[in-house]
């Protein structure tokens, strides 16, 4: 995969061209926690953003693999396109801008809850539309914007806050 990049990278510039934009992206979490330095000073020189994400729990349905690294955060903090923290203080913005459409006809609250747990509606029954505007997905907009993560069971552990916090929503909402 790196020398398919590299390639890519050598070809635009080739051909002297700025896009497409080309972004790679590490996760830095427990098991590659010793390859992110490597990783950003490999990279900077030859792609045009170099990312550090951490890692996501899907809603708290994986083991969360993330750690608490004061001195690498600090570090590469122009790198971190996300940064830790003890969770929301704003609503999350996915129950505005997606509809997650199961197999089966169920919609979910949002694509973290994978396994549809927290079901705002069903397409065998209404229209996208009425589900869309439902009371059901508007009354976990309304927990969202009160910040009681803590009452929606796919939402009590989820670290989607870790890569919203800089969207323009967030600061929206925060002093």
């Amino acid at each position: 995969v790196t020398n398919n990049v590299k390639y890519f990278l050598n070809y635009k510039k080739l051909k002297n061209k700025n896009i497409p934009e080309t972004r790679v992206t590490i996760i830095d979490m427990k098991p590659t926690k010793d390859e992110v330095e490597n990783f950003v000073k490999h990279w900077t020189p030859l792609a045009d953003k170099v990312d550090i994400n951490h890692y996501n729990t899907w809603g708290g349905t994986q083991v969360d693999l993330n750690y608490d690294d004061s001195h690498q955060k600090s570090k590469h903090q122009d790198k971190l396109a996300e940064s830790q923290n003890s969770g929301f203080d704003f609503a999350c913005t996915h129950p505005w801008e997606e509809m997650v459409i199961g197999a089966d006809g169920r919609v979910g609250l949002c694509c973290l809850d994978h396994e549809l747990n927290e079901q705002v509606g069903d397409i065998k029954s209404a229209t996208i539309q009425e589900i869309w505007q439902g009371e059901v997905i508007n009354n976990y907009r309304k927990k969202q914007l009160n910040l009681e993560y803590d009452s929606i069971g796919s939402c009590k552990n989820c670290n989607a806050h870790t890569y919203q916090r800089h969207h323009w929503w967030a600061k929206l909402q925060r002093p």
